[in-house]
């Protein structure tokens, strides 16, 4: 961390700016911390090789503003996207080192239990996050109505959910978040093998967000995000789930206020 926003000499002796000004500044001001200094000034060391110079110090000023007022969190996902921005190898040998990386480990412990663990490429992981997620929200939202908020409710406005007389403890929710998950992914199995007794359904979205400039060219090697996955994809990937999937196009202004909205 104290090389990349330290200054730096020239071979003569002259003085020179450290590699990340703006960085520098706003650390020694106090205004980013030294953990979202480090995630900046990584990504752009990685791609500073490939990237326009111009380009990378836009980005570096961009991403120092953005650390102010975000999470750790949050900007590690700017990170992401800038770095799929910046690279002119595009996001796709990336992408591709993420699928062949893929797997998925099943082990039945000795008392039964059986413990999954997999890796997955950023759209077939949506794709289960989004399945597994909608499947949570019914339930929840399930638990939710039938615990003292039906229209049969006669307890006095404002009363809490807990204290209603009409509300059956039995019907609220019990399990944990890391339950009702792992009965969601159980429900997708049963339901995909046939079980009669098994029922799904919610629906879920997948929402992809690109550039239209980057969806028309088909040879583009810009970027592409999914709502709820901090890596991006190229915008190949995103074409491809455009031309196989059920899609409403949405383009949004400089402002994101929509200009147009219809259906593929």
């Amino acid at each position: 961390m104290g090389e990349a926003t330290a200054g730096r000499e020239s071979f003569t002796g002259e003085r020179m700016p450290s590699k990340h000004p703006f960085v520098e500044a706003a650390l020694a001001a106090g205004a980013i911390s030294v953990a979202a200094a480090a995630m900046i000034t990584r990504m752009l060391d990685k791609v500073a090789l490939r990237a326009d110079p111009q380009l990378l110090t836009q980005t570096e000023e961009a991403l120092t503003a953005a650390a102010a007022e975000l999470s750790l969190g949050g900007l590690s996902v700017a990170v992401k996207y800038a770095e799929a921005k910046l690279d002119t190898d595009g996001v796709r040998p990336r992408e591709d080192e993420l699928r062949a990386g893929r797997s998925l480990s099943i082990v039945e412990e000795k008392s039964g239990a059986v413990v999954l663990r997999g890796h997955f490429a950023p759209v077939e992981g949506a794709a289960i996050v989004g399945a597994i997620n909608a499947l949570v929200t019914a339930e929840l939202r399930r638990a939710r109505d039938a615990f003292g908020s039906s229209a049969a409710c006669t307890c006095p406005d404002g009363t809490p959910a807990e204290a209603c007389d009409c509300a059956d403890p039995a019907l609220g929710e019990q399990r944990t978040l890391a339950q009702l998950r792992a009965d969601a992914l159980a429900d997708i199995a049963l339901h995909v093998i046939g079980c009669e007794e098994t029922t799904i359904d919610a629906t879920t979205t997948v929402v992809v967000r690109m550039d239209v400039e980057d969806l028309a060219d088909p040879d583009s090697v810009g970027a592409a995000t999914i709502d709820g996955i901090a890596q991006p994809i190229s915008a190949a990937t995103a074409r491809c789930l455009a031309a196989s999937a059920g899609i409403i196009p949405l383009v949004l202004g400089g402002d994101s206020v929509p200009l147009d909205l219809g259906r593929s």
